[in-house]
């Protein structure tokens, strides 16, 4: 009879509990879509030159419209030689676009566009992230040149293009798969 009591009442009161966490949860995503991108880069007068010449050499404007993290041999990278650089479509995926961009010198450049609902980490985590694997120099990675976060949201990864392309077509194309002719039985 206690054990019914306990159960009658326990069960009740955590399954409120529960269902109060789901709505605050709920709410607490809905309150962070309101507030798009614009909370997160929060616009400040002036031009975009100026906050890139007062950011100093890593060009990192903290709280700014834009930010622009460069890394070893990224340093001659600015924002209007990454934005207005021609390039073209290479690849597509659920989470990001690979364009080849010529930037003025003549350099071949992959950026590498997050889009926004796939990768809905904010201006500020996405460049502690680059902050931290950028400096990272192996023979076997390829190596970042500079992060771009732009006024809405957007990110652009930079880093060299390989004209070999991806390593999964690298490796199709060392391993020659011969087709295996059967005869009808």
């Amino acid at each position: 009879m206690r054990k019914a009591l306990i159960n009658a009442v326990l069960f009740p009161v955590l399954a409120v509990v529960v269902a109060l966490f789901v709505i605050y949860l709920v709410h607490r995503r809905r309150r962070r879509r309101r507030r798009g991108d614009g909370s997160v880069l929060p616009s400040h007068g002036g031009g975009r030159a100026d906050r890139f010449q007062a950011a100093g050499s890593s060009g990192y404007v903290a709280g700014g419209e834009e930010a622009l993290v460069r890394f070893p041999g990224g340093e001659a990278l600015t924002v209007p030689a990454i934005l207005e650089a021609p390039g073209e479509v290479v690849a597509k995926s659920a989470h990001s676009t690979l364009y080849r961009a010529g930037l003025s010198a003549g350099e071949a450049v992959a950026l590498l566009r997050f889009v926004r609902p796939a990768c809905a980490a904010g201006a500020e985590e996405a460049a502690a992230a680059a902050r931290l694997l950028g400096p990272v120099r192996h023979p076997n990675l390829v190596p970042i040149r500079a992060l771009y976060v732009g006024p809405r949201g957007e990110k652009l990864l930079v880093h060299p293009f390989y004209a070999a392309g991806s390593l999964r077509r690298f490796l199709q194309g060392l391993c020659s798969f011969t087709s295996f002719a059967f005869d009808p039985r």
